[in-house]
């Protein structure tokens, strides 16, 4: 029965840490778009109009 104990908890441990990464991973990447989308408009707004 121990043996199934320590098991488990490995399988949780693999498990959340797998989610962590996966999560981490994805909103530094939604993170960095809204930051270059940011910077677009920004430059875009501030760029002087040619006529």
């Amino acid at each position: 029965m121990w043996e199934f104990r320590v098991a488990s908890l490995a399988v949780q441990v693999v498990l959340w840490g797998v989610f962590a990464i996966v999560f981490g991973v994805l909103a530094q990447r939604l993170a960095t778009r809204v930051d270059a989308v940011d910077a677009d408009a920004t430059a875009q707004r501030e760029a002087p109009v040619l006529g």
